[in-house]
């Protein structure tokens, strides 16, 4: 990060795409335009993304803080998908979205089951909401995950 963060001079960052209006590029521009943190919305999700793969790139990142970086992207990813399923009431399945991806490791066997099942667990669901140490605190702290988006 070194390189990346070492200088305090603002970069002046355009966006200019024109997608067609009725294509979903425009409805999701137009849905981000509708916010009040549009630019944040927008920088989360690329930051999320593309972070990891961008400081590896630039090679300025040691191997630890590469993961560290690499796992709270992860998080964040995962609170979003975790917050898709709970908005639009669909059951998350690692298989399904591995097989549906088209990637090589389709054919690994992932376990995969649903909220009602992993809920009927009891062991799994304390360790799932342990705050300090389990997923749900995992999550929650990567859907805080903050950028600086002033300037934007």
């Amino acid at each position: 990060m070194d390189k990346l963060g070492s200088s305090s001079k603002r970069r002046d960052v355009v966006f200019r795409f024109q997608p067609m209006a009725l294509a979903a590029e425009s409805v999701v521009l137009d849905y981000l335009k509708s916010t009040e943190v549009a630019n944040q919305l927008a920088l989360q999700a690329i930051m999320a993304y593309w972070l990891p793969y961008a400081y590896r790139e630039y090679g300025d990142e040691k191997t630890s803080e590469l993961k560290k970086i690499t796992q709270e992207m992860v998080w964040a990813l995962e609170s979003h998908i975790l917050a898709l399923c709970i908005d639009f009431g669909i059951e998350r399945n690692v298989s399904a979205s591995i097989s549906n991806s088209g990637t090589s490791i389709a054919s690994k066997s992932v376990a995969s089951s649903s909220y009602e099942e992993f809920l009927d667990n009891d062991s799994d669901y304390e360790a799932f909401i342990d705050n300090d140490s389990g997923v749900m605190g995992a999550l929650a702290s990567a859907a805080t995950f903050q950028f600086n988006t002033s300037g934007l």
